[in-house]
């Protein structure tokens, strides 16, 4: 499930429309649309605040559980324990940066990797 999977089964489940969810995020319906679909993602972790805000839930059930999923070694208790030691302002602020570093492709892209003097690598695929 993905956020805009998220976005829209809250919305429906609070029975509020996508033009007024638009209409208090600050964005066209159709960029509402656009999430819901999976075509385009709100890009700024300030958007997902004003998204979670409009449909009253945590900015944290917005983004997929399955996030952690491609971590078994790391279990969400472990990422959890750190996490909840953090005051509101420090769980914004990690949720923030989580974000942002999905919007970088060396750290989203399967086949990059990085040496050990910084430099990117493609893996190999064989």
């Amino acid at each position: 499930m993905s956020i805009g999977d998220n976005i829209k089964r809250i919305r429906k489940e609070k029975g509020i429309k996508a033009k007024d969810l638009a209409k208090n995020v600050g964005v066209s319906q159709s960029m509402v649309s656009q999430w819901e679909n999976g075509k385009r993602e709100p890009v700024k972790f300030e958007t997902v605040e004003r998204i979670a805000k409009a449909l009253n839930v945590n900015v944290y059930e917005l983004y997929p559980a399955a996030i952690f999923d491609e971590f078994p070694d790391m279990s969400i208790n472990e990422i959890g324990k750190h996490f909840y030691k953090l005051n509101e302002n420090g769980k914004k602020e990690a949720v923030k940066r989580v974000y942002e570093l999905t919007l970088i492709k060396e750290y989203t892209d399967p086949f990059i990797d990085m040496t050990e003097n910084g430099r990117i690598k493609i893996k190999d695929t064989d």
